[in-house]
């Protein structure tokens, strides 16, 4: 379990990126709620359901993306590290 907790090491710089991906969750899972509890959908209402979904599902991949990169970054500098020495 100590390697989990080392992810969140300000060095790391993934703390960010966990915070945009469970925000856009939220932002999905309240968009899509909205569909279930509405009696009844305007258009107005369904566009702002539409966007707020829109919007948390791409702030999900952009996190998902952005944490992917800065994985490989760590790994690479952690191999150069090792290989130079």
């Amino acid at each position: 379990m100590k390697g989990f907790w080392e992810w969140f090491k300000s060095s790391t710089k993934m703390k960010r990126w966990f915070l945009v991906i469970v925000i856009g969750i939220a932002l999905c899972c309240y968009g899509f709620s909205k569909i279930f509890v509405e009696n009844e959908l305007l258009l107005a209402d369904l566009t702002v359901i539409i966007a707020t979904f829109v919007f948390g599902f791409t702030l999900t991949v952009l996190g998902i993306i952005f944490i992917q990169k800065r994985t490989l970054e760590l790994l690479v500098q952690a191999d150069s590290t090792v290989v130079g020495d």
